[in-house]
């Protein structure tokens, strides 16, 4: 029993736990690929982990070429190139949109479709949804706060699922998508391997080999603290230490803060202890050259993949007490520290510099065990498996590439022939043909939807406007207010066409009836229902939210139906209770 119906389902139809038997699930995942940092870097975790019978099979498109291409392509993955692509240029925008569509049209459908950024979802997430080659995955890799103009803009749409790579960054999704439930699945970290030794990488750097190197291994941002490691470390100078600052910067106000870092540096003394080594190939070669990895981010940092990397490898991590790192580091791995205090900072790396061997090596086991009972690569792509193939389980209808406007109208009007009529002879069939075309109000408000739906995906502007107008029509002429945008597929039947309420980007599997009074809709924020093949929906029902009715479903009659809904369960109103008032007897 639930608040507003009851379900019904058979042993048969009980959804089953997923299993890694099947075709590997289809991803499909849009990344801009200007920039090569944490989340390319999972990317291709991922793609590496894979092992002769992968679980998911990997595509990807890119906006830029770059690093990021250059990796895929070397990894056997080449990666479909949509062309460079700036909302400061919207012709470049419009081209990336026609050009996914026309690529997703020869190799979709796939069973989801990945966007790694609000830039990503703001400038596909429209298409995506348009083209219904996928559902669409929104994999939160940031800390959003819902203000910056990228997440309004990625916030008009809606997900069918949001991956976190923290509990941290799940906790901030309500700012993007409310009343949208996170699956938490951590970055995969595969142990830093190194080529050359201990002695030869810090050689070839020109530290001693018995020097304490401390590590940065960021990109160069001012949120990733930089400079207060640099007034850290200017209060230890009577120590023996050498720092490393690994990372490029990639855009022009990185390369400012470059400069104004080094001009810090030499003020306060400690050129030649502090190195800048620019964006490295060699990463595991330095960790493994590496004794402390310090973190002094000053903004919450999502994740941090690179202080597992750092706990892989055996170092001793000292990170910011905010973000993701409180998750990752327990007081046995490392040591957390109050953001933007150098003082703090500055404290407890010499308390490291200071401990005894033995209680290093007691960390630095503790720390690889951490990393891999969080990051093993094998463990991230089995929840990330077990995740998609439970949702692709609940997934009632299969997404595929949208039906031309003639085929669904040739379901439609079969369907309104009886089964028991459709074996009579050829002209006994033109004659119910014709009667359905000419009598049948519900098959003329299909036409109706049919041609405004098509003419608004397939002829632009103008098909827009025609859109609209048929849209106007069957609003004031039936009474029924049917979305242009809303997927409905083929064999509809509407036997009473009057009231019906189906918002934009519900949908609709085959041969459903919808009878008279019916909503299908949702609000801004909570998305439109999605519902199976065969499914019965009777009189004044009511299917709210982004829920998922699976196949052969029955509604009944002035149902309310806020939840999901297995395959052949049937959903109905609670009888309600006579009371007989006996006070005038």
């Amino acid at each position: 029993m639930t608040q507003n119906g009851s379900i019904e389902r058979s042993a048969a139809t009980a959804v089953q736990a997923p299993t890694p038997e099947g075709p590997p699930v289809r991803l499909l995942h849009i990344c801009a690929g200007n920039l090569y940092g944490g989340v390319e870097a999972m990317l291709m975790t991922f793609v590496s982990a894979e092992g002769a019978e992968p679980l998911l099979s990997h595509e990807f498109c890119v906006c830029f070429e770059g690093r990021f291409s250059e990796n895929l392509t070397k990894a056997g993955l080449r990666p479909h190139h949509l062309g460079e692509t700036r909302l400061s240029r919207p012709w470049t925008v419009l081209r990336a949109r026609r050009r996914l569509r026309r690529f997703l049209l020869v190799s979709g459908p796939y069973d989801f479709v990945v966007c790694h950024s609000a830039w990503t979802m703001a400038v596909f997430g429209r298409s995506l949804h348009a083209t219904n080659a996928g559902e669409l995955i929104f994999w939160l890799h940031g800390a959003p706060d819902g203000k910056q103009w990228l997440e309004r803009l990625a916030r008009k749409v809606r997900p069918a699922l949001a991956i976190c790579n923290s509990r941290f960054t799940g906790e901030l999704l309500p700012h993007l998508y409310p009343n949208l439930r996170p699956a938490i699945v951590y970055c995969p970290v595969a142990p830093p391997e190194s080529v050359v030794s201990r002695r030869d990488c810090r050689a070839a750097i020109g530290t001693e080999p018995a020097v304490p190197v401390i590590l940065l291994l960021a990109r160069m941002e001012d949120r990733k603290g930089h400079r207060y490691l640099v007034e850290a470390l200017s209060r230890v100078q009577h120590l023996e230490w050498e720092c490393w600052i690994v990372g490029g910067p990639q855009r022009p106000s990185e390369f400012a803060y470059l400069r104004a870092l080094r001009t810090r540096v030499d003020g306060l003394g400690l050129n030649g202890r502090v190195r800048f080594l620019g964006e490295r190939t060699d990463v595991g070669d330095l960790l493994h050259a590496s004794d402390i990895l310090c973190h002094p981010h000053i903004t919450p940092e999502p994740f941090g993949i690179a202080i597992v990397e750092a706990m892989s490898s055996g170092l001793i991590v000292v990170a910011s007490n905010i973000g993701g790192p409180r998750e990752v580091l327990t007081k046995e791995s490392g040591l957390l520290v109050c953001p933007a205090d150098a003082a703090g900072l500055a404290s407890a790396i010499e308390n490291v510099l200071d401990l005894p061997e033995e209680q290093r090596s007691r960390m630095a086991k503790a720390a690889r065990e951490r990393a891999s009972e969080l990051c093993a690569p094998t463990t991230a792509v089995t929840q990330l498996n077990d995740v998609l193939r439970l949702r692709r389980s609940l997934t009632a209808v299969p997404h595929q590439k949208v039906q031309p406007f003639w085929a669904c109208l040739a379901k439609d009007l079969l369907a309104h022939i009886p089964v028991q009529r459709r074996r009579d002879g050829r002209r006994s069939r033109t004659v119910q043909y014709l009667r359905t075309v000419a009598l049948s109000a519900g098959f003329h408000l299909t036409l109706l939807y049919r041609a405004a739906h098509a003419l608004r995906d397939h002829f632009g502007a103008f098909g827009r406007a025609l859109a609209f107008l048929l849209y106007w029509v069957t609003r004031h002429w039936y009474g029924c207010t049917i979305s242009p945008k809303a997927r409905l597929g083929g064999g509809l039947i509407l036997p009473h066409p009057q009231g019906i309420v189906i918002g934009p980007d519900v949908t609709v599997g085959d041969r459903a009836w919808i009878y008279q009074n019916v909503t299908l809709g949702g609000g801004n924020h909570s998305g439109m229902p999605t519902i199976g093949d065969d499914a019965r929906i009777y009189t004044g029902a009511v299917v709210a939210g982004g829920v998922r009715l699976g196949d052969r479903v029955s509604i009944g009659a002035n149902s309310v139906v806020t939840f999901d809904v297995p395959d052949g369960a049937r959903v109905r109103q609670p009888e309600p209770v006579m009371r007989l008032d006996r006070t005038h007897e």
